[in-house]
């Protein structure tokens, strides 16, 4: 980052190198829940040492694709997968009487990184 607002009023500003900006298509399984995990989806190719670092904010947004009424919720966490950093989405489904279901949908994340040496 190369710099920090006072997040004590519960504001926060920040600018960063870089955004990550990706989206996609996916699809929840038949238990209403599919992963999807960032770094299977982007095409940088990360410098000689450990390579991507991703900050907080990860900013999600899941779009049903199909004419059947579904609701769907989005998590996003900064994980570590052997000594890499990955961004980890989880998408949840369910219908309108609250029962999981399958379902497609459009995503798109943005997420601020930098190299890792």
């Amino acid at each position: 980052m190369l710099g920090d607002g006072d997040a004590s009023d519960g504001k926060r500003c920040a600018a960063v190198e870089s955004i990550l900006d990706l989206a996609g298509k996916g699809e929840t399984q038949s238990d209403g829940t599919a992963l999807l995990r960032l770094n299977d989806f982007h095409c940088i190719e990360p410098p000689v040492g450990r390579g991507l670092s991703y900050e907080y904010p990860v900013t999600v947004v899941a779009t049903p694709r199909d004419g059947t009424p579904v609701h769907l919720a989005v998590e996003a966490q900064i994980v570590d997968v052997q000594g890499e950093a990955d961004v980890h989405i989880t998408v949840r489904s369910w219908d309108t009487n609250g029962a999981p279901v399958s379902a497609r949908f459009d995503w798109r994340c943005a997420v601020p990184f930098h190299p890792t040496f």
